[in-house]
């Protein structure tokens, strides 16, 4: 009896917990914070991205790749959202290809090493990345790419399974915020008397 209620508790509780995505966060950081500023857009809202992310499934790991001694300013924001920020010092200005590089290394070490992943997620626009997410759709890994519109490549925005605009998400939120003040400008209903006097 008490494993026949272990085994209806599980039943009760599994199948959503089953038919989640599992989804892994990889930030090429410097280049959507760069695709951000060049397109005018503010300061890079890492909580706006992740709100929206965490929609698609449960984030199981989620890794910003940078120099933070530059992006310092981003760190109390990050670690809010649980991103581990995985620390590449510059080297006399010749970072770009470590940091590119480390998040490639990583990605194909998580899909072999946590099969219950099955969704990655690239934070990024260079069409450098093209070839992992390739790669992962082969490992029949679901691709979600997020970048700025005019800094991100149409080649890698058209090899992955989805593609966000973070110019976009940024509207939409916009959009709800005006929305949300309409409505708080809204005179309450009368009733029937106060609407006679």
């Amino acid at each position: 009896q008490y494993f026949s209620c272990i085994h209806d508790h599980s039943t009760l509780i599994s199948p959503n917990f089953m038919n989640e995505e599992n989804l892994c966060i990889l930030i090429d950081f410097e280049n959507i914070e760069a695709g951000a500023k060049r397109e005018n857009l503010g300061k890079f809202n890492v909580k706006l991205v992740m709100n929206h992310l965490k929609e698609k499934g449960r984030v199981i790991i989620s890794r910003a790749y940078g120099d933070w001694g530059r992006f310092a300013k981003f760190k109390q924001s990050l670690l809010e959202q649980g991103i581990s920020m995985m620390e590449l010092t510059s080297y006399r200005g010749q970072d770009k290809n470590r940091t590119d590089i480390a998040l490639v290394v990583d990605a194909m070490e998580l899909v072999y090493s946590r099969p219950h992943i099955n969704t990655f997620v690239l934070l990024s626009g260079d069409s450098d990345f093209t070839p992992l997410v390739m790669k992962l759709r082969e490992l029949d890994k679901r691709i979600i790419g997020l970048g700025t519109r005019k800094a991100t490549s149409r080649l890698l925005a058209s090899s992955c399974d989805e593609f966000i605009f973070y110019d976009n998400l940024l509207k939409r939120s916009q959009k709800e915020e005006e929305s949300t003040d309409d409505t708080s400008l809204t005179p309450n209903p009368l009733t029937s008397q106060e609407a006679f006097t």
